[in-house]
């Protein structure tokens, strides 16, 4: 279409890199052409979100007009809007009675202000990065790369506000993460990241925070109540959610299907999923063969895949500044392969290892090796690219 065809130019004129990169910590994860594709790199997104460009982005603009000084780096505003994420995920973990799931009502309150908190941050960073002339490839990498960490705490926040229970929740946190990817799958083999109308994450986010407000009003337990349409508002939330899913995901896979129809067919595409679906995978059939994780360690659970995906996920925005090429498989996936075959184990015969001691023990390894992917990307692009990524001043 004509939004895109600038885009798919100026894509095919960047270096895609043929030889194998690195992926470790001491060799970096960017190749050598991947490197000089930073250098040329420019942000080519188009964002049809109704909500914020009718209403939102004068309440943007005025904050970025008014409000924050010139001085303050764009990662850095996205750093507070990661940490208002944060904040509202502890919140709400924290003040859950274990017994029925209820909070005090002005928890929601807080968690939906929170959530727009971020909203709020997640706009400001770009537009910030524009009005200082210091847009560059690391600022695209940190801001999409904080929002893929977020997704285990939307998750959360919505099963433990809506009371959708274990399972729901878990739904929720894989149709999170499929979208995400899709996105990112999308924008990486047609050059252009397009965020539609209605299915927009304004809009998502927007929806998060009322959801949440209903919560404070009428407390958590409102959500097991009959809705009109004779079955609970919790399950009206998620077919809802489930429906936009579908449509969204259709959106996503049928753009990639019409452009690479005529440039070399879809195989190349499906096996860029092949990270996304072993994810998804692993993540249903641990849930599966080790139902007692999901019941009784759910935040736990959601938490450590929402690591997992997010280390899939950043090295996938990686590869869409750098035009490195995609790898189908990452060895990080390899010990899942374990712990799926011990929770098989434990779900016929006797497992090798406690499956909640596993649980715990991978949550914390996945999350420092995920810690190290983004310590060392950031590093590794601020050095090359002579940036903080902090502070507006680059290095000398």
């Amino acid at each position: 279409s004509s939004l895109t065809n600038q885009g798919h130019r100026k894509f095919g004129t960047l270096i895609r890199m043929q030889e194998k990169p690195h992926h470790d910590f001491i060799n970096g994860y960017i190749t050598q052409a991947g490197r000089a594709n930073l250098t040329i790199y420019k942000y080519n997104g188009i964002d049809q979100s109704l909500l914020g460009n009718l209403v939102l982005k004068h309440y943007w603009n005025f904050l970025i007009e008014s409000v924050v000084p010139r001085w303050i780096a764009p990662n850095l505003l996205t750093l507070l809007g990661f940490i208002s994420m944060a904040l509202g995920y502890l919140l709400v973990i924290w003040s859950q009675d274990p017994t029925d799931g209820s909070a005090p009502n002005w928890i929601f309150a807080i968690a939906g202000g929170l959530v727009f908190s971020y909203q709020t941050f997640d706009n400001l960073d770009g537009k910030q990065a524009r009005r200082t002339g210091t847009s560059s490839a690391l600022g695209e990498v940190f801001d999409h790369g904080t929002d893929s960490l977020t997704l285990p705490f939307f998750a959360t926040i919505m099963g433990l506000s809506f009371q959708l229970g274990p399972v729901l929740t878990l739904v929720c946190v894989l149709e999170l993460m499929i979208l995400f990817y899709l996105a990112h799958w999308e924008s990486y083999h047609t050059g252009v990241l397009l965020l539609r109308p209605l299915s927009n994450p304004v809009e998502a986010q927007w929806g998060f925070i009322l959801g949440l407000l209903l919560t404070a009003w009428n407390g958590t337990l409102w959500w097991n109540d009959l809705s009109p349409l004779g079955f609970p508002y919790k399950y009206l939330f998620s077919f809802i959610s489930t429906l936009s899913f579908l449509a969204t995901s259709y959106e996503h896979i049928s753009t990639v299907v019409a452009w690479m129809g005529t440039r070399g067919g879809m195989r190349q595409p499906v096996l860029t999923l092949i990270p996304l679906l072993l994810v998804v995978a692993y993540t249903t059939l641990w849930g599966l063969f080790a139902p007692d994780l999901v019941t009784q360690h759910t935040t736990l659970f959601v938490f450590t895949m929402g690591m997992l995906f997010a280390n899939i996920q950043i090295r996938l925005i990686v590869q869409c500044v750098t035009k490195d090429r995609a790898k189908i498989y990452y060895n990080i996936l390899s010990p899942m392969f374990l712990i799926l075959l011990n929770a098989i184990l434990g779900y016929f015969f006797a497992p090798i290892f406690d499956n909640s001691f596993v649980l715990w023990c991978y949550s914390i390894v996945i999350t420092f090796y995920t810690s190290m992917l983004v310590l060392s990307v950031v590093t590794e692009m601020c050095v090359y690219l002579k940036l903080h990524p902090f502070s507006i001043k680059s290095h000398p």
